[in-house]
């Protein structure tokens, strides 16, 4: 039973994780793709509040957060062009130059892959959030056209974010 709530407060997680960058076309308050929705910021505060926390539950359900927001900036890391709504607003500055919205969605997305890895505790759970990395990039990636370059962003979050992480769980915790 607590596999089974662990999992849908992973995939729950990893849902709300996808939907959250997004919320900020739903308020008057923030331009799309906003610093603070588009970035590492609020899967942070989650990783902050959950990081010494021996609840796995909420554990997986950060990680989720951080996987899918991970795996909606690799893909916003792609847009047609890099103009309008494609580049990261800063609220009372506005939108930002092409390099900087890049580097700021590469960055959100090794950092939300980093903090996912970093809440796993045993090598088991290791192995499964590269999986489920995986597969949560093929569901989200299941209605999108280009898929070869937000794959290979995912991957190297992933490969950046590897060996310190697999070190981490040899020296730490196993």
């Amino acid at each position: 039973m607590r596999i089974l709530i662990g999992a849908f407060a992973l995939v729950a997680g990893i849902v709300i994780g996808n939907w959250l960058p997004d919320i900020d076309q739903r308020t008057q308050l923030l331009l799309h793709r906003s610093i603070i929705t588009h970035g590492p910021l609020i899967p942070l505060i989650g990783f902050a509040v959950v990081f010494h926390s021996n609840v796995r539950v909420l554990r997986w359900f950060v990680i989720g957060i951080c996987i899918g927001t991970a795996v909606h900036l690799c893909f916003d890391l792609f847009p047609m062009g890099w103009r309008g709504y494609a580049l990261v607003s800063i609220p009372a500055f506005g939108r930002t130059p092409p390099f900087f919205s890049w580097i700021w969605l590469g960055f959100g997305t090794v950092a939300c892959v980093f903090m996912a890895a970093k809440l796993v505790r045993s090598g088991g759970e290791l192995m499964l959030f590269f999986l489920v990395l995986v597969v949560s990039f093929a569901l989200i990636a299941f209605d999108e056209s280009a898929l070869w370059r937000p794959l290979a962003a995912i991957a190297i979050a992933a490969l950046l974010c590897a060996k310190p992480l697999f070190q981490w769980a040899v020296s730490e915790q196993f």
